[in-house]
């Protein structure tokens, strides 16, 4: 995973939750059915471990959520189930792109959502460390494009795909694998299969369950953003070491075997330059330890 990281030729991002903390503010709009339109919300997004669903939950901490059964979700799209008086009610992307979410009950609009977010602590120095190692920096959302776009352009992102679908990103990710080397970095229930395809999944500590058992590198410390340029460099860092130490092995190998051959070469001395390789391997293995690598 160190080594395919080191030589990694692109780097895709999820963005919520992974460049944008998920702290949203909320605008609700066209509200046709007042206060039961959070009560709603809430029901349906308790049932939901995105980000999103996090934050709407949180930001309304004295509604009364409204009985709901039969709560699933539609993948990609948003929460759905049916109320106690029998109308099928849904949360989730809004479909005509007048809003980022909407509110439905038996098919009919009945209130529109806002949500805006910031940019996570670091992302923009983080994106700029690997444009400068060379890396392609590109983001894969399902939101819609315009927020998207602000955050690429923000942030100094070179491209972005929106309004994709988890078997979208799959399918992205299969055909950009096919040329190269791919680093996928997501924290959702929507990231594990593209996680898991990429050649390197990387998924911060606090992420979904799904996620980090997608991953092929978790990110513990709470800077994340530091914590994936420190994980990159530590590659970096790990692969030149690799490289060095098969250069030493070879390297007595291919002096002592001709002398060996002739007969030249002391039983004695082969031996010492065999266990003298080996010393030089294994130290220069633990200069890992205490390398700086910024």
């Amino acid at each position: 995973t160190l080594e395919r990281f080191a030589k990694a030729d692109v780097i895709l991002f999820d963005k919520t939750g992974t460049l944008t903390p998920g702290n949203f503010s909320v605008e609700l709009k066209e509200n046709q059915v007042g206060a039961r339109a959070k009560a709603l919300i809430k029901s349906l997004e308790n049932h939901s471990s995105h980000p999103i669903a996090r934050s709407l939950v949180s930001q309304m901490p004295k509604t009364e959520p409204e009985l709901i059964s039969d709560v699933t979700e539609v993948k990609g799209l948003g929460m759905e189930g049916k109320t106690a008086q029998g109308e099928n009610v849904f949360f989730g992307k809004d479909a005509e792109a007048k809003s980022d979410l909407v509110l439905q009950l038996s098919g009919k609009t009945v209130c529109r959502v806002d949500i805006e977010d910031s940019i996570k602590e670091g992302a923009k120095e983080m994106v700029a460390v690997f444009k400068k190692a060379g890396l392609e920096t590109k983001i894969l959302s399902g939101d819609r494009e315009k927020k998207v776009a602000q955050v690429a352009k923000k942030l100094g992102i070179d491209g972005y795909q929106a309004a994709m679908k988890p078997d979208e990103k799959l399918k992205y990710i299969e055909a950009l694998s096919e040329k190269q080397i791919v680093v996928m970095v997501g924290d959702g229930i929507n990231d594990g299969p593209s996680l898991s395809r990429a050649q390197v999944g990387i998924s911060p500590g606090g992420a979904t369950s799904l996620a980090i058992d997608s991953a092929r590198v978790v990110l513990m410390r709470h800077d994340e953003m530091k914590a994936l340029t420190d994980a990159y460099k530590i590659s970096q860092h790990t692969y030149k070491t690799i490289k060095q130490n098969l250069f030493w092995a070879f390297f007595y190998n291919v002096l002592a075997i001709p002398i060996a051959a002739v007969g030249l070469l002391n039983p004695m001395v082969a031996a010492l330059s065999m266990a003298f390789s080996d010393v030089i391997v294994i130290g220069n293995s633990l200069r890992l330890k205490v390398k700086k690598i910024d």
